[in-house]
């Protein structure tokens, strides 16, 4: 959640509120950041039709740069998998960090700085969610 101080792996709660984010001590987070992303740049309850309201206010895509992150390489399933069995990738178990998998050797590939590049991503279900990208050099850690 935005503002708050953890990653809390509660990803695949739909109408998040900050009383729904634990943490580990059993304390919640009490700092979530109100939405930074433009009206103009959602693609979802745009205007806030929703008779929910504004329902992904808390949701990392609305305040990019702002919600902690579990690990820089994601998670396997997003979150901690108390809520159900879905989403998890074969060989491996709820928040296995991807900045712990083996390095493909047989993969190399080379990005321009500054440069374009295209990148695509599919829906199964759309729940209002968000797309994030991130690049940094093979030689950097991964935090």
């Amino acid at each position: 959640m935005n503002g708050c101080d953890e990653c809390s792996l509660e990803g695949k709660i739909l109408y998040i509120e900050p009383s729904d984010i634990t943490y580990s001590d059993g304390s919640v987070c009490t700092t979530p950041k109100e939405p930074t992303l433009p009206e103009y740049a959602r693609s979802w309850n745009v205007g806030n039709p929703s008779t929910s309201g504004d329902w992904t206010k808390y949701n990392p895509w609305r305040s990019p740069g702002y919600a902690p992150v579990a690990d820089s390489c994601g998670v396997a399933s997003g979150y901690d998998g108390k809520d159900g069995d879905w989403d998890l990738p074969a060989g491996y178990v709820y928040g296995d960090k991807g900045s712990d998998l083996a390095r493909v050797s047989t993969v190399n590939t080379e990005w321009k700085a500054g440069g374009t590049a295209e990148a695509s991503y599919a829906i199964w279900a759309s729940h209002g969610g968000g797309i994030q990208y991130r690049l940094c050099p093979a030689s950097s850690e991964l935090n």
